[in-house]
């Protein structure tokens, strides 16, 4: 029987994914590790000792996505207090100028991805008292960010399935929740330009980690970073409509 707390996270290869097995590995977790390249958690995997287990996954197939999960039951008896909706795609590029199948991938990822985990989690959130599903949003959900547009209405979404699965979940003792950063110093953020974006800097994945690990350890719903974040989630959300296109004009994007 397993006796240590359990998470599975999706996109564990790199980024917050990496960054969220270490802290939970070294906080005695078993930390299932899963991520469409399989070498990236392979090498993972043996950073951080026994406890855990690690297997390619595509998060748009629902067929891998059933047999990661059965993967990861095997090795656990079932038990899942924590299930990480992490893996996801990000492009910073004017609508105009994307790619229409890379924007048809993201969405796939983003949206379809986070629901096929999470059904398929459901059945071992339930069975393990006290277990939590924590979505990876962002803060572009706030209000839609330039250049970010695809990205941002994906966040939009997983944001909306929490805020409804933390509502029907909670009679069956799971906690949903959603951790909402602005822009973090990943891999897929490389070549970011956060001059259109007064007083953004990026955050490090380790403190995204640190916030994941407390969502899925306590109740609240929202967990936003920085403080930029959860300053801007007040305001707008008071803000009279008519003001907020000409925010973001000269808040998010800049004045050009």
């Amino acid at each position: 029987m397993m006796h240590s707390k359990t998470i599975f996270i999706t996109g564990a290869g790199s980024g917050i994914g990496a960054a969220t097995a270490r802290y939970f590995s070294d906080r005695g977790w078993f930390v299932g590790l899963y991520d469409l390249n399989l070498e990236s958690v392979e090498a993972l995997s043996s950073t951080l000792g026994g406890n855990n287990c690690f297997a390619q996954l595509d998060v748009t197939a629902p067929d891998s996505v059933a047999a990661a999960f059965a993967h990861f039951a095997e090795h656990t008896d079932g038990r899942l207090d924590v299930m990480l909706n992490n893996a996801g795609l990000f492009q910073d590029k004017p609508f105009a100028e994307s790619d229409p199948e890379f924007l048809r991938l993201m969405m796939r990822v983003n949206m379809e991805g986070v629901v096929n985990c999470a059904q398929a989690a459901y059945p071992f959130l339930k069975a393990t008292p006290d277990s939590h599903l924590v979505n990876m949003g962002s803060g572009s959900s706030i209000y839609g960010i330039p250049n970010n547009a695809v990205y941002s209405s994906s966040k939009s979404f997983v944001q909306g399935l929490t805020e409804a699965l933390r509502v029907e979940w909670h009679t069956d003792d799971i906690t949903v929740n959603v951790v909402m950063p602005l822009y973090v110093a990943t891999p897929m953020a490389v070549g970011v330009d956060l001059s259109h974006s007064k007083g953004s800097k990026m955050l490090a994945a380790e403190d995204v980690a640190a916030a994941v690990y407390e969502a899925g350890t306590t109740k609240g719903m929202y967990w936003l970073m920085p403080f930029k974040a959860r300053l801007m989630f007040t305001f707008i959300r008071k803000m009279p409509s008519i003001w907020l296109s000409t925010f973001a004009k000269n808040y998010l994007a800049g004045k050009h």
